[in-house]
């Protein structure tokens, strides 16, 4: 018989071993429930990328069915003119144009001169002057006022940092495009031109490619029977590339036929004033001798007034009224660049110190004194080393000439001995608001003047001067590094996943299928290819050719020739390695690989690499 107690101890064993088996159930339940739960959270967010990506090809789709629509539209004969054609962005925007009430007299003086026949006035119309006087703006608000009054044929407006908007061949296209748009005769010699087998041949050969567009076609169009004549804008020629050739065909266009009129703001260079002299049809004028005082104090009082950047600070301005009139010198890039490090500093000290800074001298010698007491201000604010604030300012300069950089651009080709976090960069940053500006596709100068001001050593001055051969050496080994080791944080140690070149980057599962046909190829490319990465392996060419070509033209310096062979180590590393197939498969899943021809060329072609790397020609003509 079993006792009692032994009754008792098999009791409370079945219990245990019934709630082991209880839990044990739930947890099995659980367990299944979740892995359910995943597989139905995984299989969802796979619907809604495959909605997504379904969404998008539709809406690809439909871009191009509008896109070709439109192209049916358009004649034959259209569609060839559109060839000369580039970016809109390099037409007119009123919102750049002159606040409404200033430069009254001149922008008067400029649509009567527009609007009379050709017969009655001169055909070239040049408005010059020191860079910061406002002549963009001038250009913006006549070609508005000339739109609206229906008598703008077209308009260009150059830009250094953009392409298309500083080719002069963009520009001349452009030209002759407006030209074709309102002479019937131009028209059909243009058109000759164009389907001429020739032409494709000499896109490279400027002087060609001027007969062909413009000459030409200006040698059977001299007569006219038009009722007014066409009118067009060139904006900044002098940030054109080659402003003697754009400058050499405007004149030539006003003085061969009379049934045009061309508007041209630039800096009073040489090289332009030159050419443009040469046609005896030509009215000039320098906008910073017309006074723009008045003009310069309503665009302050603008600002004071509710909504303005110096509202909430117009007990402080007010005081300081006269001065900040007076130290503007007539340069509206002054005052507007001294308002928004007003605004976006909110130190009036380092205000204080800026306007005690600020000379009586010339104007664009105050422009230099506040330019340098910004990028001053910024080291002194952020006490990050003196050479990182010059360094930003270099890269800013040396990128106008590829794109823009973003902050994590900057940060990852900072060298190694700064220890500046992305955060120290994007502070920075603020602090230079006044100078530099934060666009959707990267950092750019708030003005031309400003890339002026970086490429000079005598106006940065030597506290804040940094060599371009510097410059370029620190940018060059910057691209090598990341393509080499990815980025890196402010220790520089190497940021999980990997970010440099790497075997199927993109973690794609067949190497057989075209790029178009891998789903989720968008996303992939986001995930494992960064701006930084995607920066070095577009323009790493450029650095290390600009390096070489500075180099090679100044005096012999040990360290100099140290560097270069560093230099020349990094790249034949790079070069002679499997990473450079990584790097062609980057531009390859970017949309990039036709830039790689050019690159290889540069490397090919340049004179100052070393003959060791010109191995690379036998792949290119592979």
């Amino acid at each position: 018989m079993f006792t009692s107690e032994r009754v008792s101890t098999n009791t409370d064993d079945v219990t245990l071993l019934t709630t082991k088996l209880r839990t044990q159930k739930d947890n099995t339940r659980d367990a299944f429930l979740t892995e359910i739960r995943e597989a139905q959270k995984e299989q969802k967010e796979l619907q809604n990328q495959r909605d997504l990506e379904e969404m998008q090809r539709r809406d690809r789709e439909e871009r191009q069915r509008v896109e070709e629509r439109t192209e049916q539209k358009l004649s034959d004969d259209e569609k060839i003119l559109r060839q000369l054609l580039s970016s809109n962005d390099s037409l007119y925007h009123s919102k750049r144009a002159c606040i409404p009430g200033t430069r009254v007299s001149i922008l008067s003086q400029l649509a009567t001169w527009a609007t009379e026949p050709s017969q009655a006035t001169n055909r070239l119309f040049w408005l010059y002057g020191v860079a910061g006087c406002g002549k963009s703006a001038v250009a913006a608000s006549i070609s508005k006022d000339l739109s609206v009054r229906g008598c703008l044929t077209g308009s260009f407006f150059c830009k250094r940092e953009e392409e298309d908007r500083r080719d002069p061949c963009r520009l001349l296209g452009h030209v002759a495009y407006f030209l074709a748009s309102g002479h019937a005769v131009f028209k059909k010699e243009l058109l000759s031109s164009l389907k001429n087998p020739e032409f494709s041949i000499i896109r490279n050969d400027h002087q060609a490619f001027v007969d062909f567009i413009l000459t030409k076609p200006l040698t059977e169009s001299k007569e006219s029977n038009l009722e007014a004549p066409l009118v067009i804008v060139v904006d900044a020629l002098d940030e054109c590339t080659n402003p003697e050739l754009a400058s050499r065909c405007l004149a030539m266009i006003c003085s061969d036929v009379s049934w045009v009129k061309i508007i041209v703001t630039s800096r009073d260079l040489p090289e332009i004033r030159g050419p443009l002299e040469t046609c005896s049809y030509r009215s000039e004028c320098s906008l910073f001798e017309v006074d723009a005082q008045d003009d310069i104090r309503k665009l302050l009082e603008k600002e004071l007034e509710p909504g303005g950047r110096l509202a909430r600070m117009s007990w402080f301005i007010q005081e300081r009224k006269k001065a900040l009139l007076e130290f503007s010198k007539g340069l509206f890039i002054w005052l507007d660049t001294m308002i928004t490090f007003i605004a976006d500093e909110g130190d009036l000290d380092a205000v204080k110190k800026v306007l005690l800074n600020t000379s009586r001298s010339e104007p664009e010698a105050s422009l230099d004194i506040l330019y340098q007491s910004v990028i001053k201000n910024a080291a002194e604010q952020t006490k990050i080393s003196k050479v990182v604030v010059p360094l930003i300012i270099g890269f800013v300069v040396a990128s106008s000439r590829t794109r823009p950089l973003v902050p994590r651009v900057i940060h990852a080709l900072l060298p190694p001995e700064h220890l500046v976090t992305l955060e120290d960069i994007e502070l920075i940053l603020a602090h230079l608001s006044a100078i530099l500006v934060r666009r959707d596709h990267g950092i750019e100068a708030a003005h031309p003047s400003v890339l002026d001001f970086g490429a000079d050593k005598k106006r940065c001055g030597d506290e804040i001067w940094l060599a371009p051969a510097y410059i370029q050496q620190v940018m060059a080994k910057g691209c090598l590094d990341i393509m080499q080791h990815g980025t890196q944080n402010a220790e520089r140690q190497p940021v999980p996943p990997p970010s440099g070149l790497r075997f199927n980057i993109c973690d794609l599962k067949s190497s057989y299928l075209e790029n178009r046909w891998v789903n989720g190829l968008v996303k992939r490319v986001e995930k494992n290819i960064s701006s930084e990465l995607l920066y070095s392996s577009l323009y790493w060419v450029n650095h290390v050719v600009d390096y070489l070509s500075v180099t090679s033209s100044s005096e012999k310096d040990g360290s100099r020739d140290q560097d270069k062979l560093e230099l020349s180590r990094m790249l034949a590393d790079f070069l002679s390695t499997e990473r450079s197939l990584y790097w062609l498969e980057v531009l390859s899943l970017t949309g990039n690989l036709e830039y790689a021809e050019d690159i290889l060329n540069d490397i090919n072609e340049n004179s100052h690499l070393p003959a060791s790397f010109r191995f690379f020609k036998a792949f290119n003509e592979c």
